[in-house]
């Protein structure tokens, strides 16, 4: 149940601060140890092979790429997608020429 609720917010993981996946992952651990009763001691590698389970960043990673991949059959969401990169393409030209009005 915990891995099905993890999987659940992995687009706003992939978005958010590192701060905050390093508080997802420390949950986990924290989960992970009170479940399987796991000694205090034990390495977060062990206890992850040990259960079988990825830790989140490449999980999120993971089920990011299946995500695209089958969103990507999706024409409007590949619009949406298309007009979010011209979007930011702009906003990032618009910050490049005021940085260079600045120097």
């Amino acid at each position: 149940m915990i891995r099905s609720i993890y999987d659940y917010c992995f687009i706003i993981a992939q978005g958010g601060c590192q701060k905050m996946n390093q508080q997802l992952q420390l949950q986990q651990n924290k989960n992970l140890r009170a479940i399987k009763h796991f000694k205090f001691k034990t390495r977060i590698e062990k206890m992850h092979t040990d259960l079988n389970i990825e830790q989140l960043k490449p999980r999120f990673e993971k089920i990011l790429k299946k995500f695209a991949i089958k969103k990507n059959e999706d024409s409007l969401i590949n619009a949406e997608i298309r007009e979010y990169k011209s979007n930011s393409d702009s906003i990032i030209k618009i910050r490049q020429s005021i940085h260079t009005e600045i120097n």
